[in-house]
């Protein structure tokens, strides 16, 4: 029969308040039938009690030790999944920081090859002179990328930017003043930069600049340094 959704077994062998859950022995002792489950409710009832059979609780036993095993196997799974999970990660971070590591490098490489070439007398800094000889290179070796750009394009405009863009205010350019700049100027596109002439003022002139110099090394136009330095020479 089943009760409380249990399959039980019906037992005559009296069973005192608090007794259930104790083994059902059969008549010698030697053998379990069951674990003692519940009473007939019916007070008229005497000693009609319910047990649910051995069998059924060694099932009962056995599924609940499977689970168990299951859980713990699954837990074992999910924590190795999440410690690979974060190798990866951790993984992935490292090759992105090398990466950029790596084109960070790399551009400043080229901005320090670049800035030596403007610098036409060897002094290890730029004069007002080779930054408008620069300007005019830009102007007239790269129209696709000047295009639509409100250039610096007179010897006034190079001894301004020369003074905006001298930080420490020594009247020349040096290599580290020239990097600063160049790679503000990477992190624009020129959509933006077009976006942004607003003032049509000296400040944007200078920030189109340095955009300008940027997009001639940035990887996007796919033009070699060595080629670079080439145009510019000719000039």
């Amino acid at each position: 029969m089943e009760l409380s959704g249990n399959i039980c077994i019906q037992s005559t062998a009296p069973i005192s308040p608090g007794n259930s859950g104790g083994p059902l022995l059969n008549a010698a002792g030697t053998h379990v039938l069951g674990v003692n489950f519940a009473k007939a409710a019916d007070s008229s009832a005497e000693n009609i009690n319910y047990v649910i059979p051995a069998w059924r609780v060694r099932q009962i036993i056995h599924r609940h030790l499977h689970d168990e095993k299951e859980a713990a196997a699954k837990a074992k799974a999910d924590a190795e999944a999440a410690k690979k999970l974060e190798a990866d990660r951790a993984a992935a971070r490292a090759r992105r920081e090398a990466k950029a590591a790596a084109a960070s490098a790399a551009s400043v490489a080229r901005i320090r090859e670049l800035f030596a070439t403007v610098d036409t007398d060897e002094s290890g800094t730029i004069e007002a002179s080779e930054l408008l000889e620069l300007i005019k290179s830009l102007n007239i070796k790269y129209p696709k990328i000047t295009n639509g750009l409100i250039l610096p394009n007179n010897e006034s405009d190079a001894n301004q930017i020369m003074d905006s863009l001298d930080l420490d205010h020594n009247g020349n350019l040096d290599e580290e003043e020239f990097i600063v700049w160049v790679r503000k100027g990477l992190k624009q596109t020129k959509m933006e930069r077009i976006k942004e002439q607003e003032k049509h003022g000296l400040e944007e002139k200078i920030e189109n600049f340095m955009f300008t110099i940027a997009s001639i090394l940035r990887k996007d136009w796919n033009i070699p340094i060595s080629t670079t330095i080439n145009i510019i020479n000719d000039e």
